[in-house]
């Protein structure tokens, strides 16, 4: 993971998540304007079935954009995570291009949820679309799991318990799931 200043007080970060290395995006926060960039290289692999860019990549620019602007706008090291509550995208134009660039900012909201905005263009400026949504703080998480369900990163795993409802408690951990009755953790306790 890579997070770098820049001598225009951007923040770069790259290969963040596993999911950005396989797709190849790289995002720009700066903090002192409160916005952000999603930029991708655009080649075949991310082609629909008409020839053009597949609706899902549009989708995830705009999304990092949006919660790379509120990151900015909080947090000065643009460390702070947002996760996306709702996201409305509107498809302006196909995506014929070899580099798309989604542009992100906040435009309201309180301490806990922010309200961003993102447009996407093509290399010759061309509106592609746009999103607007709201976008939750999250805590900073320290395990990360791969595509087997196994942790890695950053220490043991902690078991936490969720209470789905009033029949049912899950207990979570990094390796499995499993879910125990509400009659089951009565006789436990």
């Amino acid at each position: 993971m890579t997070y770098s200043s820049n001598t225009d007080n951007s923040i770069s970060i790259r290969d963040e998540t596993e999911f950005q290395r396989f797709i190849g995006y790289e995002l720009e926060l700066f903090p002192k304007d409160g916005t952000a960039t999603c930029a991708l290289d655009i080649d075949a692999r991310f082609a629909n079935r008409s020839g053009v860019v597949h609706g899902a990549i549009v989708t995830m620019l705009l999304d990092n954009a949006c919660g790379g602007s509120c990151s900015a706008t909080v947090d000065p090291t643009g460390k702070q995570p947002f996760v996306t509550l709702s996201l409305t995208v509107n498809f302006i134009a196909p995506a014929i291009c070899k580099r798309l660039v989604a542009k992100g900012k906040v435009v309201g909201g309180g301490k806990s949820t922010l309200f961003a905005e993102a447009q996407l263009f093509d290399e010759n400026d061309q509106l592609i679309a746009t999103a607007t949504g709201p976008f939750k703080r999250a805590p900073q998480r320290e395990m990360r799991l791969d595509h087997s369900g196994v942790s890695r990163g950053f220490g043991p795993t902690p078991s936490k318990k969720v209470v789905m409802s009033n029949a049912v408690t899950s207990r979570i951990s990094a390796s499995s799931f499993t879910i125990i009755s509400q009659a089951e953790k009565s006789s436990a306790s």
